[in-house]
C-alpha cells in the first residue's frame, strides 16, 4: 500500500502543536464517541476495507508529508477504538501514511495526529459503507474511481444478500453515492463488467486529413451543383432531398425556366 509504518515504539518529540496547529490535550483513553485527540501513528491501524488507498502512490504520501509539515494536519482523521484497545482508521490513511513516512525519515519529529473517535459501526457492511462515504470527497485519479465503484457494486451484492438491498438501479445508486452523472457511473459499471475498456470512452482524434476522399454521395452533390451553376449562373445547393437555386429577380427566374425547357410560364 505505499508506505510502511515502524511500529517499534519511540519517545514522542515535542513540539506538537506547532506541527499539527492545535492545543488540544492527548488523551490516554477515550472517554466518549466523537472526541477530537492526539494518536500516535502507531497506534493505528489501518483498515482491511479501504481498497482505494491501495493505489496510492508513494510520491503522493511524500507530498502529503512534506505539506504536514510545512502548514500542519489541515484534516481530522476518523477512527474507532477496536478489541485490542488500538484505533482503526475510518477516514485518513494517507494522513497516517505521510506522518509514518517522515517519522521514518527523522524520529525526532512528532508522530501525533489529530483524530476524532467515533463509535464502531454496527457491522463489516455498515463499517464498509462508511469508508466509502469518506473516499467519495478525496481527489481520487481515473482508476482509483474505479476501484471505489467496483467496492460500491460489491457492497450492493452484500447488502442484496444481507436482506438490505438498497433502493433504485444499481447505477443509479453508485451514481448518487459518488454525486456523479449516471450515464458516468453506468461507463464505470460496463469497464468493470468487461462490457467496455476505458479507451472505448477515449476521445476520438478529430480527421485533420483535408485530402480525405469525399463520401460519394457528397460527391454527385458537388458535381450536379457544378452543372447547375454553369447552367443556370446562379448559386445551386443540391441535397440529398430537395434542389435550392438561389435568384435575384423574376427575369433571372424566367432564364432558369427556359434553361429547363419551361418556356412557356402563365403569367399570375
Amino acid at each position: 500500500m505505499g508506505v510502511n509504518s515502524n511500529l517499534t515504539r519511540k519517545n514522542k518529540s515535542s513540539g506538537v502543536d506547532q506541527l499539527l496547529q492545535t492545543n488540544v490535550t492527548v488523551k490516554s483513553e477515550m472517554k466518549s464517541s466523537d472526541d477530537i485527540i492526539l494518536i500516535d501513528f502507531r497506534d493505528i491501524d489501518f483498515n482491511d476495507l479501504n481498497a482505494v488507498a491501495e493505489f496510492d502512490s508513494t510520491e503522493l504520501i511524500k507530498d502529503l508529508a512534506e505539506n504536514i509539515l510545512e502548514i500542519g494536519q489541515q484534516e481530522i482523521i476518523v477512527v474507532y477504538k477496536n478489541e485490542f484497545n488500538r484505533y482503526t482508521l475510518i477516514s485518513g490513511e494517507r494522513r497516517t501514511r505521510a506522518v509514518a513516512y517522515y517519522y521514518g525519515k527523522d524520529s525526532t519529529l512528532s508522530p501525533l495526529l489529530k483524530a476524532r473517535v467515533v463509535k464502531k459501526p454496527m457491522d463489516r457492511l455498515t463499517e464498509e459503507e462508511t469508508i466509502l462515504s469518506f473516499n467519495e470527497s478525496r481527489k481520487l485519479t481515473e482508476e482509483q474511481l474505479i476501484e471505489l465503484v467496483r467496492s460500491y457494486l460489491s457492497l450492493f451484492d452484500k447488502l442484496k444478500e444481507a436482506g438490505r438491498k438498497p433502493k433504485g438501479q444499481l447505477r443509479d445508486w453508485v451514481a448518487m453515492k459518488l454525486q456523479i452523472g449516471q450515464k458516468r457511473a453506468e461507463k464505470y459499471i460496463h469497464i468493470i463488467q468487461g462490457k467496455k475498456t476505458i479507451e472505448d470512452f477515449a476521445p476520438k482524434p478529430k480527421d485533420t486529413d483535408n485530402s480525405k476522399e469525399p463520401a460519394e454521395s457528397e460527391l454527385w452533390q458537388r458535381i450536379a451543383e457544378k452543372i447547375l451553376r454553369n447552367a443556370t449562373g446562379c448559386k445551386c445547393t443540391v441535397k440529398s432531398s430537395y434542389l435550392k437555386i438561389d435568384f435575384n429577380d423574376k427575369d433571372t427566374l424566367t432564364e432558369i425556366f427556359s434553361t429547363f425547357g419551361l418556356d412557356e410560364v402563365e403569367e399570375y
